[in-house]
Parts: structure tokens; C-alpha cells; sequence
């Protein structure tokens, strides 16, 4: 049994599966000695999410007070309790990261609508090697963003050539890794398996050696197929 004066911490530990980070996102001294109930409240940033979100609640000892028992925990950190909720952040249709910045600040060209960032650490997390940069300044394309959800006409045109250049960069990025070939294993939800994967599904049956083939002859013919693989523009 602890000490009447032992104190305690409850911490809330957040990790993603998608982004492969893990950090504290709350911690809540408590009072010694009785019961306590409360609600804690948390703000998780939402750009660095994906995939699983794992919520750890752990009760620590922070000291172990004066009356110490023979039994009882007496190094500061010790884990007395924890607990685990996890959260489906992404379904089969996987949500994009996607980050609204202001281009005047950055490198990229002021007058530019999106910017698609790939890393190219096939290992890499997706959710962590990938990031589409959307210009607040091209008001139009935030808006159709934000109306993804019951998308207006001129959203959705917007959205698709959005989603066609999404996918030739992807495409591109894909090909230009001498390490990504067909028989290549990627752990799941990493960059490696979904550039595999969107392959297989732009190009079903063709081979990566026949698609870096077509991109080194005849690429613009390459970018054409890629339009149609995705159907740009195509009513739904």
C-alpha cells in the first residue's frame, strides 16, 4: 500500500501508426490521498495523425512519500495502472495529409495552387513521407478542399485535377526509386507498399521495368495514361 502523502501522476500518451511518432499529450498531478474524478482534455495535432491513434492513460508515481511499506512502489516513475483505447483514424479510402500554408513564406512559387512534398525513404511511414501543401492564397482550391465532403461542381473539377497531379508525382517519385520493383517487400502502411500499390492500380498486369521503360521514351505519353488511369474529370 502507498503512502497517505505518496503523489501521483496521471499521463496520457498518444501514438500513431501512420506517422510512427509517440509523444505525452497531457499530464495531471493528483491529489494524495482519496479519490479523483475528473475529466482531462486533450489536443492532439491533427497533421501529425494517421492511420491507428493509440491513446495510453498510465498512472505513475511521482513520490513515494515519507511512510514508505516494504511492498509498495518507491522509485519515482514507476507504472501502477494503464490503459488503452485505439481509434481508426483511416478507413480503405485512407485520408491524405494535407497542410494549408502560405507560399509567400516558403521556397515554393508564390503564385503556385499545391505542392506535393515525397520523401523518398520507401521504410518511411506514408502518413509521414507524404504531405500536400495547398496554398491559402488560391482561395478556390482551400474552398474545394473544404467542401470535399458535398463538393460543388467547380470543386469537383478543381479536386480532380488535384487528385491527377497527386498521382503523377506519386507515379514519378515511384520510378525514380531504382529500390521500388515489383517482387520488393514494404512493411504495411509505409511509403514503399503504397507506391507498389498505386502502381498495381493505375497499371494492373505492367510491370515497373516496362513503366520506367515508357517514362524514358515516351513520358509525356506516360502522363497521358496516368490521366486516365485516374479518370480526370470524369463524372461520377
Amino acid at each position: 500500500m502507498l503512502s497517505a502523502d505518496a503523489q501521483l501522476s496521471l499521463v496520457v500518451i498518444w501514438a500513431s501508426s501512420g506517422s510512427s511518432l509517440r509523444e505525452p499529450a497531457v499530464r495531471v498531478p493528483l491529489p494524495s490521498g482519496g479519490r479523483y474524478r475528473g475529466d482531462l482534455d486533450l489536443l492532439l495535432p491533427g497533421e501529425r495523425l494517421g492511420g491507428t491513434l493509440v491513446l495510453r492513460t498510465v498512472l505513475t508515481l511521482v513520490d513515494p512519500g515519507t511512510a514508505r511499506q516494504p511492498l509498495a512502489p518507491s522509485r519515482p516513475g514507476s507504472m501502477l495502472w494503464s490503459d488503452e483505447c485505439r481509434v481508426r483514424l483511416q478507413g480503405d479510402a485512407p485520408q491524405f495529409p494535407i497542410a494549408v500554408i502560405d507560399f509567400t513564406q516558403t521556397p515554393l512559387p508564390d503564385a503556385a495552387a499545391w505542392h506535393l512534398d515525397v520523401s523518398s525513404q520507401l521504410e518511411a511511414a506514408t502518413m509521414g513521407a507524404v504531405l500536400l501543401y495547398v496554398n491559402e492564397r488560391s482561395t478556390a482550391v482551400v474552398r474545394a478542399f473544404q467542401n470535399a465532403a458535398a463538393p460543388r461542381p467547380a470543386d469537383r473539377l478543381i479536386l480532380s485535377a488535384v487528385y491527377a497531379d497527386v498521382a503523377r508525382t506519386m507515379v514519378e517519385a515511384a520510378l525514380h526509386n531504382d529500390d521500388l520493383v515489383d517482387d520488393a517487400g514494404f512493411d504495411d502502411d509505409t511509403l514503399g507498399q503504397t507506391l507498389q500499390n498505386l502502381l498495381r492500380r493505375l497499371f494492373p498486369g505492367r510491370s515497373t521495368a516496362d513503366l520506367r521503360h515508357l517514362r524514358d521514351h515516351s513520358p509525356h505519353l506516360l502522363t497521358t495514361q496516368i490521366q486516365a488511369a485516374v479518370g480526370i474529370f470524369r463524372e461520377s
